[in-house]
């Protein structure tokens, strides 16, 4: 797809559709290559409103691979993102917004770079499928009511001394999540 040596499909935000993927950020998921990219040198943004907070967990990055063949096995994984000190963000916050930089501790690189390997072992043995890399936000914790919708972006930075490319515009969680929000962003 954007990829057609790779298939590789993107989806920025794993509660969001498409259409909430920036041109911006389409661009930059075709140049990155998810089973070369060191884990290590992977950070991701998270605006959402400033009543909510984000642990260590509540947001997740998914890598897999889905052979065209169904009797093969799809080559996946989930870890959990990290919550670090902010540091570089993408822009300067807007009124009622709050940045989180996230990224990928050194036990979840691990089990990344492994299915990164396995993946990269099924396409030299000429195993043709999908890729996907996305990121979810499955939870969290309100410091107090929202004033109004919850509204989240995502960025990506594959270079440590690079910038944030924005992958997802706003998009409401609200609306796409499968369970409450209430269950999912309850009370810190």
């Amino acid at each position: 797809m954007l990829k057609s040596s790779a298939l590789i499909m993107f989806t920025a935000l794993a509660l969001a559709g498409c259409s909430a993927i920036t041109p911006g950020g389409l661009f930059e998921a075709a140049q990155l290559n998810p089973l070369e990219t060191n884990p290590g040198d992977v950070s991701v943004a998270v605006s959402a409103p400033d009543a909510v907070r984000l642990r260590d967990g509540d947001a997740t990055l998914y890598l897999g691979y889905r052979p065209e063949n169904p009797d093969i096995a799809p080559i996946e994984t989930t870890v959990a993102l990290s919550v670090r000190d902010h540091g570089q963000l993408p822009r300067a916050p807007e009124r009622g917004e709050q940045f989180y930089v996230l990224s990928i501790g050194p036990d979840a690189a691990a089990q990344l770079s492994a299915v990164q390997k396995k993946i990269r072992e099924a396409k030299a043995a000429g195993v043709e499928g999908l890729g996907t890399l996305s990121i979810a936000v499955n939870s969290g914790c309100l410091t107090r009511d929202l004033e109004g919708a919850l509204i989240v972006s995502t960025w990506l930075r594959t270079d440590p001394t690079g910038d944030f490319v924005q992958l997802t515009r706003k998009t409401d969680l609200s609306d796409q999540s499968d369970q409450s929000l209430t269950d999912a962003f309850p009370r810190c």
